[in-house]
C-alpha cells in the first residue's frame, strides 16, 4: 500500500525525529549535556507534533467538506427518487384509468354487436313466421285515394304508360332517368332549406346540410321524411336525389365564392344507392364543375345493415369515383372505422343525446373523436340545442349544428325560368 501524497509529511515528522534521536545520543555519548543540545531536541519533538496536529487537522477539515458534500448530494439523490415514485404511481394510475375506459369501450362495442346480432336473428325468425303462414288469394283493391294533390300526380307518374317528350339535355348534365309529372313538381314544390356546420374553434360556418319541404297551395308544407316516404314508395326516389344534386352543385357555385373549402351535405335514399345511372349522373354532376367537389353525399347509419348487395356496389362506386360521403345519426359502439375511411366517409354525425353533457359525457366518446380524427374523419355533434352545451363540446369534437347556432334557414329563388349558378340567394350570405 502506497502513502501517495502523505509520504513528504511522513519525511518531515521523521526528519524531526531523528534530529531529537542524534542530539540525545549525541549528548550520551560525550558524557556531557548541556542546555542547547535539550533545547534542539525538545524543538525538534514539538516541530514533528505540530507537523503532525496540522496535516491531521487539514485532513479532518477536507474529510468533513467531503462528507457535506456527500450528505448534499445524498438528500438530492433522494428527492429525485420520491419524485420518480411520485410520477411512477401517476403513470400507474392513467394506465389504470386507460385500461379501464379501453375496456369499457370493448364491452360497449360487444354490446353493440350482440344487439345487431340478436336483432338481425329476431327479424330472420320473423321472416321464417311469416313464410309460414299459408298463403290467401290476393284480391285487387281499387287505388287509395291520395291525401295530397301532389301525391296523386307522382302516383300517376309513376304508372302511366303515355310517351311525353323528354327535356333537352344539358351540354354539362346527363338527361335525368326519370321525371314527376311534367318534370315541374320538384323544381317548382321544391323549397330547399341550408342549417350551418360550425366550427367550434372559429365560431365560423364550416359546411351546410341541406334540407328540403313540398309546398302546396291547400296543405302548406309537406316536411321531408313524408315526400322522402312517398318517393320512396312510387319509386322515384332517385329522381329526387338527382334533382337534390344538381341544385345543391348551383348553390355550391354561390358559396364557395366566399370558402372554398366548404362542403354541402345532400341526403341520398337507400334506393337510389341501387340505381347505379342515377348514381352516375350524381357523379357526373360534381365532376362538371369545380365547385362539385364540396358535395357531400348524406347517408343514414341505420340504413347500413339493411343495404342489399346492389346498394353496397353503389357505395363502393360512390367511393371509388372520389365523392366524399356523411354517415348522420350514427352510434358510436360498433362502428368500424376502417370500413368507414375504405369507403370514403368523412364526416360521421352523432347526435347531442348520446354524447351527453359534462361532467357526464358519454364513454368512449373522446376516444372514438380521436380514432376518426387520426383517419381523417370529422365528427359532428348534431341537434345541440344550448350555449353551454356547445361551450363543453369544443373539449372533444370541432363541428356542431343544432337550434343553438342557427335554424335551417329557407334559400330564396331569385329568378325564375332557366337556372343558372345565380338562381339562388343562399341563407349564407
Amino acid at each position: 500500500m502506497g502513502f501517495g501524497r502523505e509520504l513528504p509529511w511522513l519525511l518531515l515528522v521523521a526528519l524531526c525525529a531523528a534530529t531529537a534521536i542524534g542530539v540525545a545520543a549525541y549528548a550520551l555519548g560525550s558524557g556531557t549535556i548541556s542546555g542547547f543540545q535539550i533545547s534542539i531536541a525538545l524543538v525538534a519533538l514539538a516541530s514533528s507534533q505540530l507537523i503532525l496536529f496540522a496535516r491531521v487537522a487539514s485532513r479532518s477539515a477536507k474529510i468533513e467538506i467531503d462528507l457535506r458534500r456527500m450528505a448534499h448530494e445524498n438528500g438530492k439523490v433522494v428527492r429525485e427518487t420520491r419524485e420518480e415514485r411520485r410520477v411512477a404511481a401517476d403513470l400507474a394510475a392513467q394506465v389504470s384509468v386507460m385500461r379501464s375506459e379501453t375496456q369499457n369501450f370493448t364491452n360497449s362495442i360487444v354490446a353493440g354487436l350482440n344487439d345487431l346480432r340478436q336483432s338481425h336473428s329476431d327479424l330472420a325468425e320473423s321472416i321464417r313466421v311469416i313464410n309460414a303462414r299459408p298463403q290467401e288469394p290476393v284480391r285487387r283493391a281499387p287505388p287509395p285515394q291520395s291525401a295530397y294533390p301532389w301525391q296523386a300526380s307522382m302516383q300517376k307518374a309513376a304508372t302511366t304508360t303515355s310517351y311525353e317528350p323528354p327535356l333537352p339535355p344539358s351540354p354539362e348534365m346527363p338527361q335525368p332517368v326519370s321525371r314527376i309529372d311534367g318534370s315541374t313538381a320538384y323544381s317548382d314544390s321544391l323549397a330547399l332549406s341550408l342549417e350551418p356546420v360550425i366550427d367550434l374553434f372559429s365560431g365560423q360556418t364550416a359546411h351546410y346540410r341541406l334540407h328540403y319541404v313540398m309546398t302546396t297551395e291547400t296543405d302548406g308544407d309537406i316536411s321531408q321524411e313524408v315526400v322522402s316516404h312517398h318517393a320512396d314508395q312510387n319509386n322515384l326516389r332517385h329522381s329526387l336525389d338527382v334533382h337534390l344534386a344538381r341544385e345543391a352543385i348551383r348553390l355550391l357555385q354561390r358559396l364557395r365564392r366566399r370558402d372554398p373549402k366548404l362542403s354541402l351535405f345532400v341526403p341520398i335514399g337507400a334506393k337510389t344507392l341501387s340505381e347505379r345511372e342515377a348514381l352516375h349522373q350524381i357523379v357526373s354532376l360534381r365532376v362538371s364543375t369545380p365547385e362539385g367537389a364540396g358535395l357531400v353525399v348524406d347517408i343514414p347509419h341505420a340504413v347500413l345493415a339493411s343495404l342489399p348487395e346492389t346498394a353496397l356496389e353503389g357505395l363502393a362506386y360512390l367511393a371509388r369515383s372520389g365523392v366524399d360521403l356523411s354517415l348522420n345519426n350514427a352510434s358510436v359502439s360498433g362502428l368500424d372505422l376502417g370500413s368507414l375511411d375504405k369507403l370514403n366517409v368523412r364526416f360521421v354525425g352523432v347526435s347531442s343525446a348520446t354524447v351527453g353533457a359534462e361532467p357526464k359525457l358519454s364513454k368512449g366518446i373522446a376516444g372514438f373523436v380521436q380514432a376518426a380524427r387520426a383517419l381523417r374523419i370529422q365528427v359532428i355533434v348534431t341537434n345541440v340545442a344550448s350555449a353551454q352545451q356547445a361551450t363543453q363540446l369544443m373539449r372533444i369534437a370541432r363541428f356542431a349544428s343544432g337550434p343553438a347556432f342557427a335554424p335551417p334557414r329557407r334559400v330564396r329563388r331569385e329568378a325564375t325560368g332557366a337556372a343558372s349558378q345565380d338562381e339562388y340567394s343562399a341563407a349564407a350570405e
